[in-house]
């Protein structure tokens, strides 16, 4: 094929000047498909078809037509309209609705215990500032009866465990002017509901003890806190309960856990545990307290 080309370029074939074209291509290799070379003068006046240039109807096309793909007639392309059509996206499947449902259990599994501690630290909290109200309101109510709460105007030897139903309701009673409403008497942990108001409260309104002991002029009394108490383990029901130094008091947990909380005699409120508890009985002065549990 070099030596073709070598050649035709030196002007040694029968045509003497310029090659026009060379066109390689076959299907089964490489060849001459076509060599056109440029005509001596007495052939130039036959001119090649253009492209432009259309056969007949019902005639035929020239040699050159023919061997030049380049020359031939062409056809009118066909085309025809595509509307496109918008991506398809896949479907939600059945695992991917239990791999989404499994993420979701375990986030809530993750996340719940955090809420519930959340929850009862603010409950504990709420606790705390019903607590500190009502010490507040006993404040008042001594500062306004001659330094003296209101159970130490009850006759003592009508304190008996019958009478504390009647007992708890009264003293509360006695400060509804220093309490602003019932609620303050339910600890927010705690399941019993409040009272519609002071004249209509019962046992059932009110979540806290109350210390009979319990005087402005000794701090480390015990005035109120909260009724879930124990004895050497033993829940303790409604009524009167007698604490001297040598009570294993406690709490039970069923309104908060691992400990609970107490107003004294000053009106401040300490959180406490089982063993702070106990602490706090061993401290006082020795002799009985006597709480009156709702």
């Amino acid at each position: 094929m070099n030596c073709a080309l070598a050649w035709i370029s030196r002007g040694r074939g029968k045509f003497s000047r310029n090659v026009a074209s060379l066109l390689v291509a076959n299907g089964d290799g490489i060849g001459f498909s076509h060599v056109r070379m440029a005509l001596p003068p007495s052939r130039l006046s036959q001119r090649t078809p253009r492209i432009h240039e259309r056969v007949p109807a019902g005639g035929v096309a020239s040699a050159d037509q023919r061997l030049n793909p380049v020359n031939r007639p062409c056809k009118a392309m066909k085309t025809r309209l595509e509307i496109p059509r918008a991506p398809r996206h896949p479907a939600f499947t059945l695992l991917d609705l239990i791999v989404v449902i499994a993420v979701l259990a375990i986030l809530t599994s993750l996340l719940l215990p955090a809420l519930t501690r959340g929850n009862r630290r603010s409950n504990r909290i709420g606790c705390v500032n019903n607590l500190k109200q009502i010490g507040l309101g006993f404040k008042i109510f001594a500062n306004d009866h001659q330094d003296r709460y209101p159970m130490q105007l009850w006759p003592q030897e009508s304190r008996t465990a019958e009478a504390t139903n009647t007992y708890v309701p009264f003293i509360f009673r006695a400060l509804s002017n220093e309490l602003s409403t019932p609620r303050v008497l339910v600890c927010p942990q705690d399941h019993r509901g409040p009272a519609a108001g002071f004249p209509s409260l019962a046992l059932s309104n009110v979540s806290y003890f109350v210390g009979l002991n319990a005087r402005d002029d000794y701090p480390q009394s015990f005035l109120a806190g909260d009724r879930d108490l124990t004895t050497n383990g033993c829940p303790v029901g409604p009524g009167l309960l007698p604490v001297t130094a040598n009570t294993l008091l406690g709490w039970s947990g069923t309104i908060h856990r691992h400990g609970g909380n107490i107003a004294m005699g000053d009106g401040s409120v300490q959180p406490t545990t089982d063993i702070l508890l106990r602490g706090m009985i061993r401290r006082q002065d020795g002799t009985t307290n006597w709480l009156a549990i709702p």
